[in-house]
């Protein structure tokens, strides 16, 4: 499992749990949420049946006030786990 596909499944796994995308703050300003993979590690579970990817990831939050350089994105470090099949199907 190479890196894009890791970014791939990431991607996935936070755009279920609502994570990324368009958003509206309790103010009524828009802002737009994306992330970037720092780091993962693959753990085989069940004999190359399902693994398990442990990630750190970068979450950034653009406001319609974000103008680089001068004022930046909000950016978190967070990390999550996601299990996933042979095919990348995402399980839990």
């Amino acid at each position: 499992m190479n890196k894009n596909t890791v970014n791939e499944i990431v991607r996935r796994k936070l755009e279920l749990e609502g994570t990324l995308g368009e958003k509206i703050s309790g103010s009524g300003h828009l802002t737009y949420v994306s992330f970037q993979l720092v780091s993962y590690t693959i753990s085989n579970i069940d004999d190359n049946l399902l693994f398990q990817i442990n990630f750190d990831y970068r979450l950034q939050i653009y406001t319609e006030f974000t103008i680089e350089p001068s004022n930046p994105p909000v950016e978190y470090i967070k990390n999550g786990s996601v299990i996933v099949d042979k095919n990348n199907n995402i399980i839990e």
